[in-house]
């Protein structure tokens, strides 16, 4: 969304500026120095650039609108979509392993000091944004994103029991901030071209977030597809191929839609790389989410013709990345190593799992608690580290009552977007209908072997929570359904008269 910049800032708008760079300045030095888990040179200084990025970011995000600044709608949008794009980015500035152990001995890394550091600038000035416009937070307990802010309640008061209540309280930090900021950016959202504007820059961000891997990988080429110790030929990287290989079927989704809304040349590249990450990485269920989702993406839009073309495309695509990438491999071994029965462990997990979920069948163990499910689940051969199971985690860490509310979230998102792909007003918001509800699907089936939801904040459990709001405003943004009346011939009258 493009802003006019006129007229210059008054004194007052400009004291204002200073003193709020004044005190996330402030803020930013205090966290550096009390944190004593910053301890070495590297990431204090990866810590100030990224809090750098971060000041940069808020000036010209203030800069765009500065015409407009006395409007507290502009001021939300115009700095609270960035902001979006940043949080999103920050899981990647900030990457780390870690183990079972290490969390439960609460030995963390200093880059999630960091990370976390960055969370309280951003809650700052969120808090800022909303001192100047307070009328967004009674959407918090409206429609069907009040369900979210009850799923938000209910993970905060179930801290008490978690395994680690200082873990579960950070990452339900994380999670007050995500909703928080996601309703004031769709609160501020009015029109069609604020709505796709706030899908670029997701867009973007998962852009950084899937090249960035990608870039790590192949500065060394001999060791790209060397993960694990087996080196069974999926990308090596500091993330989970894993990660990366939904990091870019999210890609290759939002690429297409923006490009289906406003074609533009960059959009191609963008989907073709989103593409190659997702196979090449070794995700297989996020390949295969990836290529379902995609293809329902176009029959959701009703282009029958074109629907067939892309799953032509991506058939030709994936089997050749599968006979001279080094994925092949990885797909010969696994089916060799018999782990294709049990899901990779994963179904020896649920059922480890399921006398401790019964147990704790109402309120679950505590939030993030499914981080620790290695010291509970008795004969783990491996770090699984949650669930593997969308739904499952949820049962796991909040129980029945946290299941509920997550429910409603997925059910709200499936009728607000089934209702904009038929009764859209316009091309534009059938389009956005439909992109949102293939990211939907795509989620839920990654959500099937994957914790995208209902544990740790992660890119996909925010752009699941983004998905609401973005269901809402396309679901509202529709035609009224007529409703025929029978009108009576006069004949007719004089007969029954």
């Amino acid at each position: 969304m493009a802003y006019t910049q006129t007229s210059p800032a008054t004194p007052f708008n400009t004291l204002l500026r200073v003193g709020f760079f004044l005190l996330l300045g402030i803020v930013t030095l205090l966290t550096l120095r009390f944190l004593p888990e910053i301890g070495t040179a590297e990431v204090t200084i990866q810590t100030c650039l990224v809090g750098l990025a971060f000041i940069v970011l808020l000036f010209v995000s203030l800069a765009r609108i500065r015409s407009r600044f006395a409007d507290p709608r502009v001021v939300a949008l115009g700095v609270g979509v960035p902001l979006w794009w940043y949080l999103l980015v920050l899981e990647q500035l900030f990457p780390r392993r870690g183990t079972t152990d290490m969390a439960y001995a609460g030995d963390f890394a200093s880059s999630a000091y960091s990370e976390a550091s960055m969370w309280m600038l951003i809650a700052i000035t969120v808090g800022v944004l909303t001192l100047r416009w307070p009328a967004y937070l009674k959407d918090l307990f409206r429609g069907p994103y009040k369900w979210v802010t009850l799923y938000t309640c209910i993970t905060i008061l179930s801290v008490s029991y978690a395994p680690r209540p200082a873990f579960a309280m950070a990452w339900c930090g994380k999670l007050t901030l995500v909703v928080v900021l996601l309703r004031l950016c769709w609160s501020a959202i009015a029109t069609a071209a604020e709505a796709q504007w706030f899908v670029r820059l997701t867009l973007w961000a998962f852009l950084v977030l899937t090249s960035i891997p990608l870039i790590e990988a192949f500065t060394n080429p001999e060791g790209a597809f060397a993960w694990g110790s087996q080196g069974w030929g999926r990308l090596n990287s500091s993330v989970h191929p894993i990660t990366v290989s939904q990091w870019g079927g999210i890609l290759l989704l939002l690429a297409l839609l923006a490009g289906s809304l406003r074609w533009r040349k960059r959009y191609l590249p963008m989907a073709i790389l989103g593409g190659v990450a997702m196979v090449i990485s070794g995700g297989k269920a996020a390949a295969i989410a990836g290529i379902i989702s995609a293809i329902l993406m176009f029959v959701f839009q009703g282009r029958g013709a074109l629907a067939v073309k892309v799953t032509l495309v991506l058939a030709v695509a994936g089997t050749l990345l599968v006979l001279v990438s080094p994925f092949g491999t990885h797909l010969r071994t696994y089916s060799s190593s018999g782990l294709a029965l049990t899901l990779t462990g994963r179904t020896d997990l649920w059922a480890g799992a399921m006398g401790d979920i019964r147990s704790h069948l109402l309120l679950g163990n505590g939030y993030m608690s499914s981080r620790f499910v290695n010291i509970a689940v008795e004969d783990m051969t491996w770090d699984a580290g949650h669930m593997h199971n969308g739904f499952l985690e949820v049962l796991y860490n909040n129980g029945l009552l946290g299941l509920f509310p997550m429910l409603m979230i997925l059910w709200s998102i499936v009728k607000n977007t089934m209702l904009g792909v038929r009764r859209g007003l316009n091309p534009t918001i059938k389009i956005l209908a439909a992109g949102c509800l293939s990211l939907t699907i795509y989620l839920l089936l990654n959500g099937l072997v994957e914790a995208t939801f209902g544990g740790r904040v992660t890119s996909f459990f925010m752009l699941l929570l983004m998905l609401l709001p973005f269901s809402e405003f396309v679901g509202s943004q529709t035609v009224p359904q007529t409703v025929s009346i029978p009108v009576q011939h006069p004949y007719e009258e004089a007969c029954a008269s």
